[in-house]
């Protein structure tokens, strides 16, 4: 969030700073929808969603059945966010 951070910087405060953040969502939103190709794209936005619930459960990781997104294959492992 290079745009966030150089807000805070310039101005010294989180004045508008929310409105940057949701802009940024929206914007991710709209990309996994329009790279979906040939995905669900609705699937893939549920995942991206489900995200902030995952580690504010003290989740560390996914696990996925076969899943690709941005044409990368994802089969069958655990992606941890500790490392």
């Amino acid at each position: 969030m290079p745009e966030v951070v150089e807000r805070y910087f310039a101005r010294g405060t989180f004045e508008g700073i929310p409105a940057i953040q949701r802009r940024i969502v929206s914007d991710y939103r709209s990309d996994a929808r329009k790279y979906a190709e040939g995905l669900d794209p609705v699937r893939i936005v549920n995942v991206f969603e489900s995200i902030p619930a995952q580690l504010a459960e003290g989740n560390v990781g996914f696990a996925n059945g076969v899943l690709t997104i941005f044409n990368i294959p994802i089969k069958d492992e655990i992606h941890d966010n500790r490392k």
